[in-house]
Parts: structure tokens; sequence; C-alpha cells
């Protein structure tokens, strides 16, 4: 029963050569995007789930709205952390990361590395494991 079924799908696909094609082409394109989607979405859902109290640990990000349209930025004013954590006692803790590029010499070589600098806490609330120290 299921032969005459596959040989009837492929005779369709054979004799209405464009709507299949179309039809085809649109599938892949709409399974691509699904799958694309749920990529996007699960990286962004499970970006820091690997530490102990990811639950805990939220992002503030800034809303900046120009020649109307809106970024996203991942900063805050350096001034944010203790302000909310004495407006809000439900903030146990804050953490500020600072990133900046500098140039290092060694001998005759020149290397541009991106550092980053963190409050003293950072460990505390986030469960990276160390290399060294």
């Amino acid at each position: 029963m299921i032969n005459s079924y596959i040989k009837l799908a492929f005779r369709n696909l054979v004799r209405n050569k464009l709507t299949s094609f179309i039809n085809i082409v649109g599938l892949s394109i709409a399974i691509g995007g699904c799958i694309f989607a749920f990529l996007v979405f699960n990286r962004h859902f499970s970006l820091d789930d690997f530490h102990e109290n990811a639950e805990k640990i939220f992002t503030i990000e800034n809303i900046i709205s120009a020649r109307e349209k809106n970024q996203i930025w991942g900063n805050s004013p350096v001034p944010l952390g203790p302000a909310l954590q004495k407006d809000f006692p439900q903030i146990e803790r804050f953490v500020r990361m600072n990133q900046r590029w500098i140039t290092v010499r060694s001998g005759d070589n020149w290397f541009n590395e991106r550092i980053h600098f963190v409050d003293e806490d950072f460990l505390e609330m986030f469960t990276f494991p160390l290399k060294y120290g």
C-alpha cells in the first residue's frame, strides 16, 4: 500500500515540475528558517546555564534609540549597580565589567589584546573554571 503512495507521489512530482520545484524550495527554506530560529533561541536562553546560580544572574541592557532604530547595548552607567542594590533588597550582589583594547609589546613584537576589568565579587557570582590562580 505504501509503495503505491510513493509511486503516485513521484509521478505527481515528475508531472508538475514547476509546482513541485516551488513547493520543495519553499519547504526547504521553511525548515532552514525553523532550524536557524531554534539555534538562535537555544543559544540565547542557555547562554550562561553552566554557572551554579544561573537562575539568579541577570544582565542589564540599554535600549538606545537613534535615527528611528533601536540598538540594544549590554552596558550601563558605572554607578547603576550600587544604586540598584541600595534601592532593591532583592539584589544580593552586582558585578560590573569593562572591556578595553590594549597594545602589548614583547621585544620587537606588538600585539593588540582585549582585556576585561571586573569587580571583586566576579568569581563569587560566576563559576568560571580557572586555569591559573
